[in-house]
């Protein structure tokens, strides 16, 4: 295949596309949890991916966990499951939104490693971990903008843009330097000439 700019042939590109949706859709499902439940809570929920990742690498790539990682998974499960029952701003919403962002990524994790493992892919075309995120990114984020645009409508966007920045720019911080220092330099002649003046009397 014809690699495009930047080195990504069009075959890495529909191989990586399955893996975008499952970070956006992790992404998206996240923050509506965020918006249903607790923060905690939802961190807590989230608690349960290494039982995704144990689940999904069997089911896809078929690799059987141990006796001792599944007997890992207890705990956790049994915390989750506590966690869940005695928490006060549990919904239904956000624990299945929290569940399925743990779904999403670690299936967007196990699938990349199957992905990147296929024979008909050229040792070039085989990106590494930093490279897969970067362009799993850059591919996801179409699909966030119009879910953003369809969840809450174009006003908070523009409303970010048109709010100027809170930190200052480099220039305004330079220039609030050199004032300071000239309102200052005055001050310090001021004091270096009165100095000979007090030890004369």
């Amino acid at each position: 295949a014809r690699p495009l700019a930047g080195g990504v042939s069009p075959r890495v590109l529909l191989a990586v596309a399955p893996l975008a949706a499952l970070h956006a859709a992790g992404l998206l499902a996240t923050n509506l949890s965020l918006g249903s439940v607790a923060v905690s809570f939802t961190h807590t929920i989230k608690a349960l991916e290494p039982f995704f990742t144990v689940v999904l690498s069997a089911g896809i790539l078929g690799t059987m966990p141990g006796r001792w990682q599944l007997a890992s998974l207890v705990p956790i499960v049994a915390g989750v499951v506590i966690a869940s029952v005695t928490e006060l701003s549990f919904t239904w919403a956000g624990f299945i939104a929290a569940m399925a962002s743990n779904l999403a990524f670690q299936g967007r994790n196990v699938l990349s490693k199957h992905i990147m493992s296929r024979p008909d892919l050229a040792p070039h075309e085989r990106l590494g971990g930093i490279d897969m995120f970067c362009l799993i990114t850059f591919m996801a984020l179409p699909a966030l903008v119009a879910a953003s645009l369809v969840l809450e409508g174009a006003a908070p966007a523009a409303a970010a843009l048109a709010t100027p920045s809170a930190a200052p720019s480099a220039s305004s911080a330079i220039a609030s330097a050199e004032s300071a220092r000239s309102a200052s330099a005055p001050s310090a002649e001021r004091a270096a000439s009165a100095a000979p003046a007090s030890g004369a009397s």
